[in-house]
């Protein structure tokens, strides 16, 4: 969307050249801009299909993860992308949600069993090593 946006603006401003206004701006742009309007061998950047992005998204070997889970024969795959639809969530809010679901948010069981850092993994409210606990749990959501 990026690529086809700069494409996009780049041929509006050229396309009014002749307008003293457009001319300084085009003129004066030397690399300021991703539009880089005073460059004339300025090369469109790659517009890719949404086939060729699903293809290049196929193959990633951690955001591939998400899309082999995805297209697995009892996934329902229409419900489990609804939530991608009705847009009422942050920008920054999907990317956390769609990096939970690649799993490569760095959470301390992440660290100390695929990074292999040293990192302990304790449970963050009752410091007892293992993660979160089923006690620890029931004291946090008001059981106790």
């Amino acid at each position: 969307m990026h690529n086809r946006e700069v494409c996009s603006l780049r041929q509006y401003f050229l396309a009014r050249s002749d307008d003293p206004f457009y001319n300084d701006v085009i003129s004066s742009d030397k690399e300021l801009t991703p539009l880089s309007l005073a460059n004339e061998q300025w090369q469109d950047p790659a517009v890719l299909s949404i086939s060729d992005r699903e293809t290049v998204w196929k193959e990633k070997e951690l955001h591939g993860r998400y899309y082999k889970a995805l297209h697995e024969p009892f996934v329902d795959t229409v419900a489990s992308l609804n939530w991608l639809r009705f847009g009422d969530l942050f920008g920054e809010t999907e990317g956390f949600v769609c990096a939970i679901q690649d799993q490569v948010i760095k959470t301390n069981n992440y660290r100390r069993y695929i990074l292999k850092d040293g990192t302990v993994d304790v449970c963050r409210a009752c410091r007892h090593p293992g993660g979160v606990t089923q006690a620890c749990h029931l004291r946090l959501f008001g059981a106790f």
